[in-house]
């Protein structure tokens, strides 16, 4: 069962709906008063039948463990209102947490084999959130966990931490953040053993001052990463694919801020054979994009750049590194807008191909660029 998009219960009552005796729905009901006396129901609701724990909460402040694991589908809550600490569920294969507005610190440790599903809801408010998720040694057959996060308006503290042993693991990730400042870090990594690492990381920031860290430390023999970040003001991105391995690929699809963002991508590799491709859309602002591959391997690179900077005075590097013997296939386009902008293209190893490079209006700076793929660039 996958809730790559969950739908949240739409109240108290229709959660209790199924409540009886057996191997019916159980919930634990709490009511607490807020500052001005009104009362509000919160609950927490346990279905054997689908193996969903919901917690669902009105306005209020939350300070909350969730543990999930070892044992496969048990869970263990603590500071949960309501709910008294140490309570542990059996038969959960997925958790949806859906809170109102109010500061939220929720931290979430999952260790667990088989497929598991986290979606989380904090509504409006500043919240912290910090998930740790162990896929351990035993995990053999495929399993795509999954991980969910969404927030109202409000400043936000996000960290994503994937530790696998599994031999074939694809993990998704996806946020849809409301308006305020968001610190994020979300960070995978594929232990020795690992075969199969996949990854697909879809997050959207809402309007804000947003900073965004990723990596990505791969030591499985194939890497697919899918990667779409959309709508922050700074992103670092590093991948590290650096012990032997026999494939990469990884699809980087950038989205700015319209105020120009700093985007950062960096890839070490060892596999022979690497597919790159990257699709860097910025802002009317001043962009600064820097992509960078470093081969390890004399293999084969095949790389498509795309890239759309917007109407100002962006920068952009784009560099592929490596032996004298790979060879770097290279193919996109390139678009500048108007301004004074400036592109470098660096290239080591076999390399007779280059992407199109549209300069636009302005003065133009194009280094390291074939003249014969440019087009509108002044200077070179």
């Amino acid at each position: 069962m996958k809730l790559r998009h969950p739908i949240f219960a739409a109240s108290v009552a229709a959660a209790l709906a199924g409540c009886g005796g057996g191997d019916a729905d159980t919930t634990t009901l709490a009511e607490v008063h807020s500052a001005d006396g009104r009362a509000r129901a919160l609950a927490v609701t346990h279905s054997p039948a689908s193996g969903v724990l919901r917690f669902d909460f009105g306005p209020q402040n939350n300070d909350a463990k969730i543990i999930v694991g070892p044992a496969p589908g048990t869970v263990t809550v603590e500071g949960v209102s309501g709910v008294p600490s140490g309570t542990t569920y059996t038969g959960v294969r997925a958790i949806e947490w859906r809170s109102g507005a109010g500061t939220d610190r929720l931290v979430f440790e999952v260790t667990q084999s088989a497929d598991f599903d986290l979606a989380v809801d904090t509504g409006a408010g500043d919240a912290e959130i910090d998930v740790k998720w162990v896929v351990p040694v035993g995990a053999a057959s495929r399993i795509t966990p999954s991980v969910f996060l969404a927030t109202g308006p409000g400043m936000k503290k996000v960290q994503v931490q994937l530790e696998s042993f599994g031999r074939d693991v694809a993990f998704d990730l996806a946020t849809a953040f409301g308006a305020g400042d968001t610190e994020f870090k979300g960070e995978l990594q594929y232990k020795q053993g690992s075969v199969v690492a996949g990854g697909r990381m879809a997050l959207d920031f809402g309007a804000g001052l947003n900073k965004v860290n990723l990596l990505v430390d791969s030591e499985a023999q194939q890497l697919n990463l899918d990667l779409a970040p959309r709508f922050m003001g700074e992103l670092n991105t590093t991948i590290l694919s650096d012990d032997p391995s026999s494939s990469a690929r990884v699809r980087f699809a950038p989205v700015g801020v319209a105020g120009g963002s700093k985007i950062g991508f960096e890839m070490l590799t060892a596999a022979p054979s690497v597919t790159l491709d990257h699709d860097v859309t910025g802002g009317a602002g001043m962009d600064e994009v820097k992509l960078g591959l470093t081969s390890l391997a004399a293999g084969t690179v095949t790389s498509t750049a795309r890239a759309s900077l917007g109407q100002s005075m962006d920068k952009l590097e784009l560099a592929y590194k490596g032996p004298p013997t790979t060879r770097f296939n290279l193919s996109g386009a390139i678009g500048l807008g108007g301004g004074d902008d400036e592109a470098l293209l660096l290239r080591e190893g076999i390399s007779t191909t280059a992407p199109a490079l549209d300069c636009g209006d302005g003065v133009d700076k194009a280094i390291g660029w074939p003249a014969a793929s440019t087009l509108a660039c002044e200077l070179f």
